[in-house]
């Protein structure tokens, strides 16, 4: 696919900005404090066994800073029993819940093309690769993917974790739609798939990602973050409430930027407003939050260590 599109000077210079800038995650993080009620929500939700367990509420507990190993544990070999049990009866597990689990499997340091339980053992990259295939048939037959380009960009993460090869068409597609401002990064953006792009793409200029050259996917990244930002409003959200949190990540694992800067702490702040509110009380909007309140990213499921967990939250 070809790819039209002018660097300007000042572009070029954000470029290497973003490669050779780095802040601090003391500058964007929250208090124990003030993140602790989100913690103690995730302890009820992984402890409610009247509900099937959730590998969005399992990668919150992981990306969070404290633990109870015991509780972690419990969940985790509830989430092996589930998705054995659901890929081994012959359920069609949505695209979304695949990769969570992929990547919630990942967070605990487990290879996810390989989860057992009582013998039986299930691929989920493999699974994942599948699913985002018939994403790119529809896309080649119909311009449009089956899901949205959020789930898509959270697959590409996943093979970028486990080093496999996300499929060369689909990481052009989305340079293409950033670059020429097409569906979904035409107003109205969907916040939320631009900055999953944007983890996953910097992931893959990381390894780096050899299909592409990286060039191309410095200025997706450019792009889309200048997009983001420019969704910024004075109410110190981007869009709303619940995508401001994967923005944050976004552009706080790629840098400031100097044409709009980026202060994450009044962010921060207006998040927390929402807490008491009971805004992130559920898994799939804490898995997103709780990352962000810590000054990390979901880019942290690919450094995880699993050695050793560094202070113990109980259930109040």
């Amino acid at each position: 696919m070809k790819l039209l599109w002018a660097m300007s000077i000042y572009q070029v210079a954000i470029i290497l900005l973003l490669i050779a800038s780095r802040c601090s995650c003391k500058e964007c993080s929250v208090t124990e404090h003030e993140i602790n009620p989100l913690l103690q929500r995730l302890i009820r939700i992984a402890t409610n066994l009247d509900q099937e367990p959730d590998p969005a509420t399992f990668l919150a507990l992981r990306l969070a800073r404290r633990h109870n190993l015991q509780i972690e544990k419990q969940l985790l070999d509830q989430l092996k029993k589930t998705i054995v049990d659901k890929v081994t009866k012959g359920e069609d597990v949505p695209f979304y819940l695949t990769v969570r689990y992929a990547l919630a499997f990942r967070s605990a340091c487990l290879n996810p093309a390989s989860i057992s339980h009582n013998t039986k053992n299930v691929d989920l990259v493999k699974m994942v690769k599948d699913k985002l295939d018939l994403e790119i048939r529809n896309i080649e037959a119909k311009g449009q993917p089956l899901t949205d380009f959020y789930q898509i960009s959270s697959a590409i993460l996943v093979l970028c974790f486990e080093e496999k090869n996300a499929p060369t068409y689909i990481v052009q597609d989305i340079i293409y739609r950033a670059l020429r401002r097409q569906a979904p990064f035409i107003t109205p953006v969907d916040i939320n798939a631009a900055s999953m792009t944007v983890l996953a793409f910097t992931c893959l200029h990381r390894i780096p990602f050899k299909s592409i050259a990286s060039l191309w996917i410095e200025r997706a990244i450019v792009r889309l973050l200048l997009i983001i930002l420019s969704y910024q409003g004075k109410n110190n959200l981007f869009a709303t409430v619940c995508a401001t949190p994967l923005a944050v990540q976004a552009l706080h694992v790629t840098h400031q930027m100097p044409s709009r800067p980026f202060k994450c702490t009044n962010n921060l702040q207006r998040l927390l407003i929402e807490v008491p509110k009971g805004t992130f009380n559920t898994p799939k909007k804490l898995f997103h939050v709780i990352p962000t309140f810590e000054g990390i990213s979901m880019l942290q499921i690919g450094n995880q260590t699993c050695d050793s967990s560094q202070g113990i939250l109980v259930l109040d």
